[in-house]
């Protein structure tokens, strides 16, 4: 299958001959292929919390008391009696006091501690799914007659299989992605099983190997996508 008018116009879309390279004795390009990682972690930032304050009031209060006091009363009285022998031998200077007494209110005060305010803080953990695009360059190299290399037909098949892709989706347990979020895992298990280093390998080899080359890539996503990669591995070495 040849290539589509659009990715001939981008192959185009940067010529570099070999008559411009001036290294005497050689003719060579350098293209490079670059491959995103995404790495991911976490910071520490504030989200919220409470500010205790205390500050002392005053209310009125009312109590009532019952309070006892004395009052002295002074009364004459007249008579008319003989004087008798005792009030004689007394017949001198005195003074008498009579002392008046009262009770008055006395108040008293005591803090006491009616209460208590507990702040607490608990820590939980929680998992997150961090979705994101990485970006990676496909080379795909054309003789200048227009006949595709074995790159090119390697890339181009995996487009044969997009229908098959789709309807394997459809009918896993992907909640919360959407097939063109899984795409880059079909195309990572379709390029395993046209890969020389994995040619012969069982799957539980790939699982191991592949798995943790994946997870170096996009940490902790290995069981999500193993389902995808496994599928498009098994189209691609015919296995299925």
């Amino acid at each position: 299958m040849k290539p589509t008018e659009e990715q001939q116009q981008n192959l185009k879309g940067k010529k570099i001959r070999t008559d411009d390279i001036a290294v005497p004795g050689k003719e060579r390009v350098a293209v490079p292929v670059v491959q995103e990682d995404i790495q991911v972690g976490k910071r520490e930032v504030e989200k919220g919390g409470v500010r205790v304050e205390t500050r002392m009031v005053e209310s009125p209060v009312e109590e009532t008391v019952n309070l006892r006091e004395e009052t002295v009363r002074v009364n004459r009285v007249p008579t008319d009696r003989p004087l008798t022998e005792r009030e004689l031998a007394e017949m001198q200077n005195q003074t008498i006091e009579v002392v008046e007494h009262a009770e008055v209110p006395v108040v008293a005060k005591e803090a006491r501690v009616v209460e208590e305010v507990i702040v607490t803080k608990d820590t939980t953990q929680h998992s997150e799914t961090i979705k994101d695009r990485v970006k990676h360059t496909e080379v795909f190299v054309q003789d200048l007659q227009g006949k595709p290399s074995s790159t090119w037909q390697h890339r181009n098949a995996f487009s044969t299989f997009d229908s098959d892709f789709r309807t394997h989706f459809s009918q896993g347990s992907y909640t919360g992605y959407k097939y063109d979020d899984m795409i880059p895992a079909y195309q990572y298990g379709y390029d395993i099983g046209m890969s020389d280093r994995y040619r012969g390998k069982d799957w539980d080899y790939i699982d191991r190997d592949a798995g943790l080359e994946w997870d170096r890539r996009n940490p902790g996503t290995w069981l999500k996508v193993k389902s995808a990669v496994r599928h498009a591995w098994l189209k691609a070495t015919g296995k299925y």
